[in-house]
Protein backbone atom coordinates (compact mmCIF):
# COMPACT_ATOMS: atom_id res chain seq x y z
CA UNK A 1 0.00 0.00 0.00
CA UNK A 2 3.26 2.54 0.34
CA UNK A 3 2.90 2.85 -3.62
CA UNK A 4 0.39 4.75 -3.68
CA UNK A 5 0.63 8.75 -3.24
CA UNK A 6 -0.57 10.65 -0.21
CA UNK A 7 -1.14 7.39 1.82
CA UNK A 8 1.05 6.57 5.03
CA UNK A 9 1.00 3.32 6.53
CA UNK A 10 -0.31 3.08 10.13
CA UNK A 11 2.70 1.60 12.04
CA UNK A 12 1.78 3.14 15.79
CA UNK A 13 -0.52 1.12 18.17
CA UNK A 14 -1.52 4.84 19.51
CA UNK A 15 -2.67 5.13 16.07
CA UNK A 16 -5.11 2.34 16.40
CA UNK A 17 -6.01 3.04 19.51
CA UNK A 18 -7.19 6.78 18.47
CA UNK A 19 -9.01 5.38 15.43
CA UNK A 20 -10.91 2.74 17.76
CA UNK A 21 -11.87 5.49 20.55
CA UNK A 22 -13.22 7.82 17.92
CA UNK A 23 -16.77 6.08 17.53
CA UNK A 24 -17.09 6.29 13.55
CA UNK A 25 -17.53 2.28 11.90
CA UNK A 26 -18.45 0.29 9.84
CA UNK A 27 -19.18 -3.10 10.89
CA UNK A 28 -19.80 -6.09 8.35
CA UNK A 29 -19.66 -9.72 8.10
CA UNK A 30 -15.70 -9.45 6.25
CA UNK A 31 -14.53 -6.56 8.18
CA UNK A 32 -14.67 -3.78 10.02
CA UNK A 33 -13.45 -0.30 9.19
CA UNK A 34 -12.75 2.60 12.04
CA UNK A 35 -11.80 5.83 10.89
CA UNK A 36 -11.58 9.62 12.42
CA UNK A 37 -10.17 13.07 10.80
CA UNK A 38 -6.36 13.73 12.23
CA UNK A 39 -3.05 11.21 11.40
CA UNK A 40 -0.18 10.48 12.97
CA UNK A 41 2.93 13.05 14.66
CA UNK A 42 4.68 14.27 11.69
CA UNK A 43 2.24 13.66 9.18
CA UNK A 44 0.83 16.30 6.80
CA UNK A 45 -3.02 16.98 7.86
CA UNK A 46 -3.58 16.50 3.53
CA UNK A 47 -2.37 12.74 3.79
CA UNK A 48 -4.83 9.57 3.90
CA UNK A 49 -3.69 7.00 6.84
CA UNK A 50 -4.47 3.63 6.76
CA UNK A 51 -3.95 0.46 9.29
CA UNK A 52 -4.70 -3.08 8.53
CA UNK A 53 -4.74 -5.74 11.02
CA UNK A 54 -6.04 -9.68 11.63
CA UNK A 55 -6.11 -10.91 14.77
CA UNK A 56 -5.23 -14.76 15.57
CA UNK A 57 -9.15 -15.15 15.84
CA UNK A 58 -8.90 -15.50 11.67
CA UNK A 59 -6.93 -18.02 11.72
CA UNK A 60 -3.42 -19.02 11.80
CA UNK A 61 -0.57 -16.53 10.24
CA UNK A 62 -1.33 -17.76 6.62
CA UNK A 63 -4.88 -17.03 6.71
CA UNK A 64 -4.19 -13.54 8.66
CA UNK A 65 -1.78 -12.65 5.61
CA UNK A 66 -4.52 -13.76 3.39
CA UNK A 67 -6.57 -11.51 4.54
CA UNK A 68 -4.35 -8.84 4.88
CA UNK A 69 -3.49 -8.91 1.53
CA UNK A 70 -6.97 -9.35 0.08
CA UNK A 71 -7.33 -6.02 1.87
CA UNK A 72 -4.93 -4.22 0.62
CA UNK A 73 -5.86 -4.26 -2.78
CA UNK A 74 -9.36 -3.84 -2.30
CA UNK A 75 -7.93 -0.22 0.05
CA UNK A 76 -5.23 -0.10 -3.23
CA UNK A 77 -8.66 -0.07 -5.70
CA UNK A 78 -11.20 2.42 -3.29
CA UNK A 79 -9.09 4.49 -1.29
CA UNK A 80 -7.12 6.89 -3.99
CA UNK A 81 -10.87 7.64 -5.57
CA UNK A 82 -12.78 7.76 -1.90
CA UNK A 83 -10.38 8.98 0.75
CA UNK A 84 -11.26 12.33 3.01
CA UNK A 85 -7.88 13.95 2.84
CA UNK A 86 -6.46 13.86 6.29
CA UNK A 87 -8.71 11.11 7.33
CA UNK A 88 -7.00 8.18 9.00
CA UNK A 89 -8.68 4.70 8.27
CA UNK A 90 -8.55 1.01 10.11
CA UNK A 91 -9.42 -2.07 8.86
CA UNK A 92 -9.67 -4.85 11.26
CA UNK A 93 -10.10 -8.00 9.09
CA UNK A 94 -12.54 -11.09 10.18
CA UNK A 95 -12.30 -14.90 9.21
CA UNK A 96 -15.08 -14.55 6.89
CA UNK A 97 -13.19 -12.32 4.42
CA UNK A 98 -10.98 -14.90 3.59
CA UNK A 99 -13.40 -17.15 1.63
CA UNK A 100 -15.24 -14.64 0.25
CA UNK A 101 -15.30 -13.67 -3.79
CA UNK A 102 -13.46 -11.03 -4.50
CA UNK A 103 -16.29 -8.93 -6.09
CA UNK A 104 -18.47 -9.14 -2.94
CA UNK A 105 -14.77 -7.81 -0.96
CA UNK A 106 -14.66 -4.92 -3.43
CA UNK A 107 -18.49 -3.93 -3.07
CA UNK A 108 -18.47 -3.89 0.98
CA UNK A 109 -14.70 -1.84 1.09
CA UNK A 110 -16.42 0.56 -1.17
CA UNK A 111 -19.61 0.30 0.91
CA UNK A 112 -17.56 1.03 4.13
CA UNK A 113 -15.68 3.80 3.01
CA UNK A 114 -18.37 5.61 2.00
CA UNK A 115 -20.37 5.19 4.78
CA UNK A 116 -17.48 6.03 7.18
CA UNK A 117 -16.81 9.30 4.73
CA UNK A 118 -20.22 10.04 5.42
CA UNK A 119 -19.77 10.12 9.18
CA UNK A 120 -16.59 12.26 9.16
CA UNK A 121 -18.18 14.55 6.85
CA UNK A 122 -20.80 14.75 8.90
CA UNK A 123 -18.36 15.03 12.31
CA UNK A 124 -16.09 17.90 10.55
CA UNK A 125 -19.02 20.35 10.20
CA UNK A 126 -20.36 19.81 13.60
CA UNK A 127 -17.17 20.03 14.74
CA UNK A 128 -16.54 23.37 12.77
CA UNK A 129 -19.96 24.83 13.73
CA UNK A 130 -19.38 24.32 17.66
Amino acid sequence: MARIPGLVILRRRSSFKAAAGSGIYFRCSLFLIQAYLGSEVGVPLKMVSCGITASKKVGNAVYRNRAKRRLRVALRNILPKQAISGGTYVVIAREELILCPWKDVLQKTQEGILYVNKRLRKEAKNARVS
